[in-house]
């Protein structure tokens, strides 16, 4: 029995897995997601924030909606809890119980002082207006045709929904946009 027990105890400590967060890019989340507001919340109530909206940057909502937090685990946490004036930029999908889901976890919720960062790393961008002018014309130029979490190497695919002379027109109006479009002509299919 001390031999199991001590066989089990080598094995855990010997054997160490870490869980790994699937990141999904903020193309596929901007394209995936059914609304894109920027905001505050304005109460938090257990696994939930009502969140008073300021900026849709995707699609409209009411102003002020009901999100579902993500939950937490090893390799996703939220930087701070959820505190009423924390003011965000969201990506979500639309449950069927009237509320909202964040999208890929702390990736779909972004503190508005962190969003430079968040983005600067894949994108070339002025500034946050430049990003949320960039997300506004990145929406109205394609569709995303695939799914949230697609199959590993499957390469997704993007439908062109403005000329290409209209989307040259475009990247004059945002850093992020030229960026962002380069990046899909690069690694999708745009049909």
């Amino acid at each position: 029995m001390k031999t199991l027990i001590t066989l089990l105890l080598t094995l855990s400590i010997f054997s160490k897995t870490e869980a790994k967060k699937r990141f999904l890019p903020y193309e596929i989340i901007i394209g995936s997601a059914d609304l894109v507001v920027e905001g505050e919340i304005i109460s938090v109530n257990g696994e939930f924030y009502e969140f008073k909206v300021t900026d849709f940057l995707k699609n409209k909502s009411e102003k002020i909606i009901t999100v579902l937090m993500f939950p937490e685990w090893t390799c996703d946490k939220r930087i701070i809890p959820a505190e009423k004036g924390q003011k965000l930029l969201l990506f979500l999908t639309k449950s069927k119980d009237e509320f909202y889901k964040i999208i890929n976890g702390s990736t779909g919720e972004l503190f508005i002082e962190n969003v430079v960062g968040d983005f600067y790393q894949d994108f070339d961008l002025e500034n946050y207006d430049d990003i949320k002018k960039g997300i506004k014309l990145f929406v109205k130029s394609f569709d995303y045709c695939g799914e949230l979490y697609p199959k590993f190497n499957e390469k997704q695919t993007f439908k062109k929904l403005l000329t290409e002379t209209e989307l040259s027109k475009l990247e004059l109006e945002s850093k992020f946009f030229k960026s962002i479009r380069k990046k899909i002509a690069k690694e999708y299919y745009i049909v």
